[in-house]
């Protein structure tokens, strides 16, 4: 095949597929209004020095999530951890929906800020995140997964749309 051929397809292929992301509309799965509940149930943790993964499964955090109504795709979420054994945790969650035009796609970019509080104290930590939430056919439930900041956990969970 010739390398030029190739490279105009790829110039005629590439611009079209960046430019299905639409940032200024809501996606069908996440739209205005949308409220959706859930549990993120089991966390895949990353150390690279050395290289170790990890399959944890930690007490269950709870999550709510709202698509706010306003001009472009935001979404307020919060997440509560009550079954610790020795902290109570609480997380507010505002987020961005992309639209890539596919409708059981909704992929978000967050900033989670938890509050831990226990015996000895209140801490407070912040991060940004990505996550993805894919529904299969109109499968009630529906499986996300969220990675943090350098891609050194993978939590798994499910989430259902109330409306």
């Amino acid at each position: 095949m010739n390398k030029k051929f190739l490279l105009f397809i790829l110039i005629l292929i590439v611009p079209s597929k960046i430019f299905a992301i639409d940032f200024w509309r809501y996606n069908e799965l996440a739209d205005r209004y949308s409220i959706f509940v859930g549990a993120n149930f089991a966390t895949v943790s990353f150390r690279f020095n050395p290289i170790d993964v990890n399959f944890d499964l930690f007490m269950p955090e709870f999550l709510i999530t709202y698509v706010l109504p306003v001009g472009l795709p935001f979404s307020m979420g919060l997440s509560v951890r009550p079954l610790d054994s020795d902290t109570f945790g609480i997380g507010l969650r505002p987020a961005y929906h992309f639209n890539f035009n596919v409708p059981s796609l909704d992929v978000y970019l967050m900033y989670i800020v938890d509050i831990d509080i226990s015996n000895t104290g209140v801490t407070v930590t912040h991060s940004p995140a990505i996550g993805a939430r894919y529904r299969f056919g109109r499968f009630p439930l529906i499986p996300t997964i969220e990675t943090g900041f350098m891609f050194r956990s993978i939590r798994l969970g499910l989430s259902l749309r109330l409306n």
